[in-house]
């Protein structure tokens, strides 16, 4: 009995089926979407239907960059803040109110930022890049401690397909790691070393700034060189072998 080929690359022998249209493909041909191993046609028709994600980028931006202006704001209201200044009350107000919007604000930019994440993920798995993570796990691992500050940013790594998203990944997680570090120290800190824990903190708060400004840098990379477009679908589509009519 005469080995199966591939419909696309006759020359290659085929590793198995399109899991959506039975055609047989070749290990340049099929690649995994989720659970399913798809042709390069059925890809492009999965990725039909996926949502724009540089849409979904611009949307939640605004609100990453919102919450470490926030942040910086509320560092600098609270700067050598004594607990039993009783002069300070309209600065104690203002703190409070700025820290419920900093609250309100963050909550909305992980939501955002976590859908186009989520949405990232499909995105590179309609165009066939092998990911050892689903869509939701992605998500998932930026709350789970110390996983945290490494799986999100090697997945990133993973769809990054230049130079320059790869650097912009690596300087988005060194600036978060570092920021965290040194909010931390400043909290530690607060009450025990005068201002210093003030001066710790407010450097903290300008490491997110910056860590905001990276995480723009991969938003905008990921999303340039990751989204499969409608004219990016159609040439898959027109590139795919076509499906055999008959037996």
């Amino acid at each position: 009995m005469s080995e199966s080929r591939c419909a696309n690359h006759t020359e290659l022998a085929a590793i198995g089926v399109c899991e959506r249209c039975g055609i047989f493909g070749c290990a340049q041909c099929l690649s995994l979407v989720g659970m399913l191993r798809l042709c390069a046609a059925c890809r492009a028709r999965e990725a039909s239907g996926l949502p724009s994600l540089a849409a979904r980028g611009r949307l939640a931006m605004p609100f990453v960059w919102g919450t470490s202006a926030l942040g910086l704001g509320v560092s600098l209201l609270s700067f050598g803040l004594a607990a039993d200044d009783e002069t300070a009350t309209p600065r104690v107000l203002a703190l409070g109110c700025f820290g419920l919007l900093y609250l309100l604000v963050f909550i909305v930019a992980v939501v955002l930022f976590c859908r186009w994440f989520h949405l990232l993920v499909r995105h590179a798995k309609a165009r066939g890049t092998p990911l050892d993570v689903t869509p939701a796990g992605a998500v998932g691992s930026f709350f789970i401690p110390f996983l945290n500050l490494v799986r999100p940013y090697a997945t990133a790594k993973q769809i990054a397909s230049t130079e320059a998203g790869v650097k912009a990944v690596g300087a988005w997680q060194a600036l978060w790691i570092v920021a965290n570090i040194v909010t931390n120290v400043g909290s530690r800190m607060e009450g025990k070393a005068g201002v210093a824990g003030d001066v710790v903190g407010l450097i903290g708060s300008l490491l997110f700034l910056a860590a905001a400004w990276a995480c723009g840098q991969v938003v905008n990379e990921l999303t340039g060189s990751t989204e499969l477009t409608p004219a990016v679908a159609s040439a898959s589509t027109l590139a795919a072998p076509a499906e055999p009519s008959g037996p």
